[in-house]
């Protein structure tokens, strides 16, 4: 009953396209984690598990409350670190809600924590940050983001987010 056993199962499963054992294994992760009493795999689990709904199964509402639940919990431990990551996260889903003021609000209190804490991902919050510019037709500030996030990309070496961020500002060229 390791719950990070049940995190690395539940990676295989994801990346092998196994979305209900995915969900299982996160799941039996979590409740793991709450009878170890080992609140930071709890919120670790959380988070990872509305990630992979918003990227696998759509359930957009139960990824929200995964999410802040996860929020909560490295607020409650007072990890910036993975709060930041959360904030990203539930930033994306609020995108795909069209919620797009407070994607942006989650996006500035995510690139505090990313800025202090993980300064390499900064750049994929700057993309997301002019995502939500693009989708509210603000193009010429998406823009300036998206230049500033393939910049910083280049700067901390990220290939991966540099080609997103040139994916996004190309979507721009209508």
């Amino acid at each position: 009953n390791d719950p990070q056993a049940f995190r690395e199962l539940g990676r295989i499963y994801f990346v092998t396209g196994q979305p209900d054992a995915f969900e299982r294994a996160l799941t039996a992760g979590i409740d793991a984690a709450l009878a170890q009493y080992d609140m930071e795999q709890e919120l670790i689990l959380r988070g990872n598990l509305g990630w992979g709904m918003i990227q696998r199964s759509r359930d957009l509402d139960r990824a929200s409350r995964l999410i802040e639940e996860a929020l909560d919990r490295s607020r409650l431990l007072a990890d910036e670190e993975t709060e930041g990551f959360n904030l990203y996260r539930l930033a994306s889903v609020r995108l795909k809600q069209y919620q797009y003021d407070e994607a942006l609000m989650f996006l500035d209190s995510a690139e505090v924590r990313y800025a202090e804490h993980a300064p390499r991902q900064v750049p994929e919050v700057l993309v997301l940050r002019g995502t939500v510019l693009s989708d509210l037709y603000r193009f010429s500030e998406a823009e300036e983001v998206l230049d500033g996030a393939i910049r910083s990309a280049r700067e901390q070496r990220n290939v991966l987010v540099e080609i997103q961020a040139s994916i996004a500002l190309g979507q721009l060229e209508y």
